[in-house]
């Protein structure tokens, strides 16, 4: 878990960073959401499975 924490924090800080130099560089929030929807759809695949009609180890309906 370490590891995991030690990439993400760097990799979340630069996010906004990022956001608003394409604000700033298109001078429009276009750009910066139009981003925003590819790193989802791109990280989407990597989400954790779950089955239908079946929770997570302690989930709860």
């Amino acid at each position: 878990m370490g590891m995991a924490q030690s990439a993400g924090y760097p990799l979340s800080a630069v996010g906004p960073l990022l956001f608003g130099a394409l604000f700033d560089w298109t001078g429009s929030w276009v750009a910066p959401l139009v981003f925003y929807g590819g790193v989802i759809l791109l990280l989407r695949p990597h989400r954790p499975p779950v089955q239908q009609g079946r929770l997570p180890a302690g989930g709860r309906r």
